[in-house]
């Protein structure tokens, strides 16, 4: 079979002659790289089944390797993604437990720092039944001066706490003209414990009929009678008042150790919590050894803060001892009770430190007597409206 070779054609407008050369041109066209298989994620099969990946078009690197890392993902990766909200959870947990640990920690210091050493306000059943003490007691109603009738006049004299100054209780009764006729003693609590005179105090105290409240000092001692009573050995005898070496403690347990059953018995039924009605100048009156709670029916006080408190938080209305705890409980009660249509003046005592403290509706008598202070009285007359204030420098005893 023969072939027949045909002349090349010379392009439109070419000035190729004949006889010229003929050119020729080479085009190379480079492969492009395949796209490597990719590895399917674990956790991710059915959906690369469902939706696999397109193609990237064979011209463009940049588009190849952006799908690369749209769906070459590490297993690692994958379960890394997967842990995020368990971690998540992990993480609230923990902040949750720092919390309630924080606030547990912040409250026990709160709870160490104000209130610790007694019970929220109500009755403390064991302070108040241990010793079989009366929470509350009316005065008698023949004692209580109210208006002027005609006839010799009648006076009720609140004394402060005396512990243990004898001979300064008695210069204060001769001072204003005591005379159990027709005056009534109501001490507030702390007869005993600190001076050199205590069961002279209570024994007075006792043969003048005298009413009082129970303070803390009274309280302690009478811990100790109770306590030495109930027991086997018999106490030994020590004079009242011991050396100025002893304890606190020795020194108490001397009291208790000398004191009478008929002292002890007087002493043991001096309530808590005094009251009276229609007191001349005063209206209605409660006599307490340190403080009340406003707003606590006083039958429901707490004897240990009847006994011990000097301030209140007035949020949470709980006492504490410490000044430092609040604010100070008389300056609460007065703030609260102000404007009652029968609001109740409170007489107490406890609060050394603060010596005389006159408001309109709480009256604080101790004025730190057996530091070389001095004993206060409160003198409410059948005679005179305003009830008015004695005192009289006392020697220091401690």
């Amino acid at each position: 079979m023969s072939h027949q070779q045909h002349p090349r054609r010379p392009s439109p407008g070419s000035d190729h002659t004949a006889d010229a050369p003929a050119r020729s041109i080479t085009i190379t066209i480079s492969p492009v790289p395949p796209v490597p298989s990719l590895p399917t994620p674990f956790h991710g099969l059915a959906d690369a089944k469902t939706h696999p990946p397109s193609p990237a078009p064979s011209h463009s690197h940049s588009s190849s390797r952006r799908l690369h890392r749209r769906t070459l993902l590490p297993l690692s990766h994958a379960v890394h993604k997967d842990m995020r909200p368990r971690a998540r959870l992990l993480r609230l947990a923990l902040y949750a437990i720092l919390l309630v640990a924080f606030t547990a920690a912040f409250w026990s210091r709160a709870w160490d720092r104000y209130y610790a050493y007694m019970t929220t306000p109500g009755v403390n059943e064991v302070a108040s039944g241990r010793l079989a003490c009366t929470q509350v007691r009316a005065l008698p109603v023949d004692v209580v001066p109210t208006e002027a009738r005609g006839g010799p006049e009648r006076r009720l004299v609140f004394v402060g706490d005396v512990h243990g100054m004898y001979s300064e209780l008695m210069e204060l009764l001769e001072t204003i003209q005591y005379t159990d006729a027709t005056d009534h003693l109501v001490f507030t609590g702390d007869l005993v414990a600190k001076g050199p005179d205590s069961l002279q105090v209570v024994e007075f105290a006792r043969t003048a009929g005298a009413s009082c409240v129970r303070g803390n000092q009274d309280d302690r001692i009478l811990l100790h009678y109770h306590s030495s009573s109930s027991s086997s050995t018999p106490p030994t005898t020590k004079p009242a008042h011991a050396p100025p070496t002893s304890s606190k403690l020795d020194a108490e347990k001397a009291i208790a150790a000398a004191m009478t059953p008929d002292q002890a018995a007087w002493l043991d039924a001096c309530p808590l919590i005094l009251t009276a009605s229609n007191v001349r100048g005063m209206g209605e009156v409660a006599v307490v050894h340190a403080g009340l709670v406003h707003g606590v029916p006083l039958e429901q006080q707490d004897p240990s803060a009847v006994m011990n408190m000097r301030s209140i938080n007035t949020r949470f209305k709980v006492p504490s001892r410490k000044p430092e705890g609040g604010m100070h409980w008389a300056e609460y009660w007065n703030r609260e009770e102000m404007g009652r249509e029968k609001p109740v003046t409170v007489v107490y005592g406890h609060y050394a430190a603060a010596g005389l403290d006159l408001r309109p509706l709480t009256v604080g008598l101790d004025s730190n007597c057996v530091r070389g202070g001095s004993l206060s009285a409160l003198i409410v007359s059948s005679k005179t409206e305003k009830p008015k204030v004695v005192q009289l420098p006392c020697r220091k005893a401690v």
